[in-house]
């Protein structure tokens, strides 16, 4: 805890004459003090009003400043509710404001802090380089994805095909299997799974937050930081209840629509580009002026899976960090009052084309009843039987809901007519019999 340096004379002087009267001992020559090393003690601020802010309660100034006078601490000068404190060089451990409250509270008294009737929850906003990866970290943990943490230099074989020119080569490195630095997060994120596949860890669901490297058209360098998610074998892990389901585009679509509702992130519209990995899920969001995409999810290659020498299916997606950092996610919390009125659902099955995707029905719908329409769900896919060649049925539920008042019968089957208005004219859906 320290000692008071200037204790060490007084204590000194006091064990001498102890010893004189009791073993009667006489003094053969005197002490004195020759360092040059001179201590100064501590000064800082302190506020009595962050103080209450801290505790939760008020403690009277007068109190405060009766406790700091009995535990030695010196007030030098007090501006407003501000004092200079000067602390004694006893108390080494007394370094900052935080620390005096310590120190007034253990004096004042712990049980003397009345208990708060409410429990308030903090809401706090990290839309930081640090504080936006740190919360995806914690994420994607939750959702029972593993971090893993490679090297930023991989081997040549590991460079994305078509953008071999832009890769960045070492001048002199360790090995011809750390020539080049990564252009992508998957191929390591890969080497991790023949890692744990050899150890009979067949489900893999992995992430890594870290850096891709290019050299840019002026002959320098450019990094973009990403998150990368993988994902191969069954979604959970076998069990009696359920049947195992492999992992598949939709088990990472659903995983990045939770991260959008935890990131407050509205208004993602799916497209679909061929990319460096193929075919690819392009997630994009426009907020004010910016447009760009914040996610993409893609099967990797089976050629690319092979020549890890892995077996079965896998997804990978890729996130755009710093694009969420420069529309400020996550954005501010918005909350909305519970239904008061009951929901109405609505089911149709209707046939369409094979190259119609279930997307662009919801888009129409929403469209159409932007006002009663709260859910749209698709609920079952069926082709075959009954069905023409080059159709498909899909079965769709359609939740209404106003807030205020019950919906009637006539509300519900306009809201319905123009849904199905827009599918037809559209799609050229038809309802199937």
């Amino acid at each position: 805890r320290g000692t008071d340096p200037d204790a060490v004379m007084p204590a000194l002087n006091r064990a001498v004459e102890l010893i004189k009267q009791i073993c009667g001992a006489r003094v053969a020559f005197l002490v004195d003090d020759i360092s040059n090393n001179t201590l100064t003690a501590a000064q800082l601020s302190f506020s009595c009003q962050r103080l209450n802010q801290f505790v939760g309660q008020e403690i009277p100034a007068p109190e405060v400043k009766e406790i700091l006078s009995n535990l030695g601490i010196s007030i030098l000068s007090e501006v407003g509710e501000t004092l200079n404190l000067q602390v004694p060089l006893y108390k080494a451990d007394v370094t900052r404001e935080i620390d005096v409250f310590e120190e007034v509270l253990r004096v004042y008294g712990y049980n003397r802090i009345a208990d708060k009737p409410f429990l308030s929850v903090p809401v706090q906003l990290q839309s930081t380089i640090s504080g936006l990866p740190e919360m995806m970290r914690d994420f994607f943990s939750s959702a029972g994805f593993f971090e893993v943490m490679n090297l930023s230099m991989t081997s040549e074989k590991n460079l994305i095909k078509g953008k071999e020119d832009k890769a960045v080569r070492l001048s002199n490195p360790l090995s011809s299997e750390l020539s080049v630095l990564r252009q992508s997060l998957l191929f390591g994120m890969l080497e991790n799974s023949v890692h744990n596949r050899n150890r009979q860890n067949r489900n893999i669901r992995l992430f890594e937050i870290g850096r891709q490297y290019f050299k840019s058209l002026d002959g320098g360098f450019t990094e973009e930081l990403r998150l990368g998610l993988l994902c191969g074998g069954f979604t959970f892990e076998e069990s009696w209840a359920a049947k195992p389901q492999d992992a598949d585009f939709f088990f990472l679509k659903g995983v990045l629509e939770s991260l959008a509702l935890k990131l407050c992130l509205g208004n993602v519209t799916l497209k679909t580009h061929d990319t460096e990995l193929g075919k690819t899920g392009v997630f994009e969001v426009k907020s004010g002026k910016h447009n760009d995409w914040v996610w993409r999810v893609a099967q990797v290659s089976a050629e690319v899976v092979q020549s890890f020498g892995l077996e079965g299916k896998f997804y990978y997606a890729e996130i755009n960090i710093p694009f969420l950092i420069q529309i400020g996610t996550p954005l501010k919390p918005r909350f909305s009052e519970l239904p008061r009125f009951p929901k109405v659902r609505r089911d149709l099955a209707l046939i369409v084309d094979n190259a119609i995707e279930f997307r662009q029905m919801e888009e129409l719908a929403r469209k159409a009843e932007n006002k009663l329409l709260a859910e749209v769900n698709l609920f079952d896919v069926y082709e075959g039987k009954n069905i023409p060649a080059g159709k498909k049925s899909y079965a769709i539920s359609f939740v209404l809901s106003n807030n205020d008042a019950t919906l009637n019968e006539a509300q519900i089957e306009k809201a319905m007519e123009r849904i199905l208005k827009s599918l037809r004219e559209n799609l050229a859906a038809e309802l199937r019999a």
